[in-house]
């Protein structure tokens, strides 16, 4: 089995970051199906919606956002 890992700055976000929460983006390819699992930080979330204001379009944004930016990466 060959692998690979890859160390790099991060890119700057649309949305405030806390640097400490880790983002992950994991993804597995089997029988030519590609199964995928990313996972931003719930705290995040709830510090932007906290600065931005609590409602469901800011909550939408700020999710997509954030899922986004950690896909960003894929080729």
């Amino acid at each position: 089995m060959i692998t690979g890992i890859s160390l790099s700055d991060a890119k700057k976000s649309k949305v405030r970051r806390l640097p400490f929460l880790p983002r992950v983006d994991f993804s597995i390819d089997i029988f030519g199906k590609k199964i995928r699992y990313t996972q931003a930080p719930l705290s995040e979330l709830m510090y932007n919606l906290y600065k931005d204001g609590f409602t469901k379009e800011n909550a939408i944004k700020i999710m997509v956002a954030q899922i986004s930016e950690i896909r960003k990466d894929e080729k």
